[in-house]
């Protein structure tokens, strides 16, 4: 008992002298830069599709590292969207990545994020594998309007392609996109860049991408954060603007932009459904393919 007491005195007094020194030292001795301990990041991640996003915001993040500090991205899950609703447990994310219509996002706050708006409004049109032989003579990705695509109608696209005339299958959630391609319901589906990748790599017998075509249209994209959480709103404003004025780099190294393999292809067409006119790109490597179709859409 004597012992620990002694080791209690020998504590408490380090303590009062810590304080008296830092008193001594005056407010001028201060370190302006505050030192923060690692965080904790929850987001909504509640199937494989979402996963390529958890590497983008850990980009994101370790460029605001310097600034902001560490912090440790984690899964939230929510099950698929329907249940995500009804229990509300997307919610208790930090971070909500491309909310449908009718989630609440009254304690959220939302932050716009070109480089996801550019890599989602880029689709990658996807269909399985017995149905290759429709598509192996398309020539052009405006010839796409031309066949049935299944879509889910809660997403706000839906009505971009609905008012550019595509043949729309609606649906309501997301394994229902792939079961009208099953049943043949529908021809194909779109997808963004590097979703469809992550949903090849899950379902690879079943699942093919076009190799040569993409549907791009303007498709703003905002991340939505916990309004508690400052800290973390701050670290993605600057992380995302260092990023974008890195042209991509660091997204085109990672896990994501390197399978993805664009710069393997010779060409490929971009059907904008703003414009109506189909561009032909060559050598359609990710950094430059993005930064093609954000002038395009510009002129």
């Amino acid at each position: 008992m004597k012992f620990i007491l002694q080791l209690f005195l020998i504590f408490h007094l380090s303590q009062v002298a810590h304080a008296f020194d830092a008193m001594s030292r005056g407010p001028a001795s201060i370190d302006p830069t505050p030192t923060y301990k690692e965080h904790e990041v929850s987001i909504i991640q509640g199937h494989f599709r979402h996963q390529y996003f958890r590497y983008f915001l850990e980009e994101i993040l370790t460029l605001s590292r310097s600034d902001f500090g560490d912090f440790k991205v984690k899964s939230l899950e929510c099950g698929n969207e329907k249940e995500c609703v009804e229990s509300g447990a997307y919610k208790k994310g930090d971070i909500i990545y491309s909310p449908s219509e009718n989630w609440d996002l009254a304690d959220f706050k939302k932050i716009e994020a070109p480089i996801l708006s550019g890599l989602m409004g880029l689709r990658l049109p996807v269909y399985e594998y017995k149905d290759r032989m429709k598509f192996e003579a398309i020539k052009s990705p405006e010839e796409y309007k031309k066949k049935r695509v299944s879509f889910n109608k809660n997403w706000r696209d839906y009505k971009i392609l609905e008012k550019s005339k595509f043949k729309l299958i609606a649906v309501e959630t997301f394994d229902d996109i792939y079961g009208a391609l099953t049943d043949s319901r529908a021809d194909y589906t779109l997808r963004g860049v590097s979703e469809a990748f992550i949903e090849v790599l899950n379902q690879k017998e079943n699942l093919l991408i076009d190799t040569k075509n993409f549907i791009y249209y303007s498709y703003p994209v905002y991340l939505y954060v916990r309004k508690t959480n400052k800290r973390l709103y701050r670290a993605l404003i600057l992380g995302m603007k260092k990023m974008e004025s890195q042209s991509y780099n660091n997204f085109t190294r990672s896990f994501v932009g390197q399978n993805l393999v664009l710069d393997e292809r010779e060409s490929c067409k971009i059907y904008n459904v703003n414009t109506e006119v189909v561009q032909v790109l060559k050598q359609c490597e990710l950094k430059g393919l993005i930064e093609a179709v954000a002038n395009f859409n510009r002129n």
